[in-house]
């Protein structure tokens, strides 16, 4: 039986589509870099050995999906764990816990999540998941 996620019925009632609620949504996100951003780059340096500028350019495709009003499950990679801890300690401090989750944890974790089945019951925003090869050519 389909249990809709808290961020699909979010979706459904339509709390994430005014636009001064996603305004909001990117303030929040705006403020988390902003009050953090160093934390931010450091992780990923340690992680990835990504350079500082990176971190602000490369590593935020959130964005889409408030602009869209939909809401979003991350699943940072595992290979990036410092980045993955600190986004999963921070994001729900500013942004709506129950529109957007961080989701960690390696294949095993990636793949119960491309269990679920997306139905036409189900909304299009219940998660979403870019992996590696090893996990998709799995699923």
């Amino acid at each position: 039986m389909y249990t809709p996620s808290p961020r699909s019925l979010s979706f459904r009632k339509g709390l994430t589509r005014p636009i001064e609620w996603r305004k909001h949504q990117f303030l929040q996100l705006a403020r988390m870099m902003q009050d953090n951003g160093d934390a931010f780059a450091e992780s990923l340096a340690k992680d990835l050995g990504k350079p500082r500028i990176e971190t602000y350019f490369s590593e935020i495709p959130l964005l889409g999906a408030i602009a869209a009003g939909c809401c979003a499950g991350i699943k940072p990679s595992e290979l990036a764990p410092h980045y993955a801890e600190l986004l999963a300690d921070l994001l729900p401090k500013y942004l709506d816990s129950n529109d957007y989750r961080v989701m960690t944890g390696a294949v095993a974790e990636s793949t119960k999540l491309l269990e679920f089945q997306c139905t036409p019951r189900s909304s299009p925003d219940d998660f979403y998941v870019s992996n590696s090869w090893i996990v998709g050519d799995h699923s």
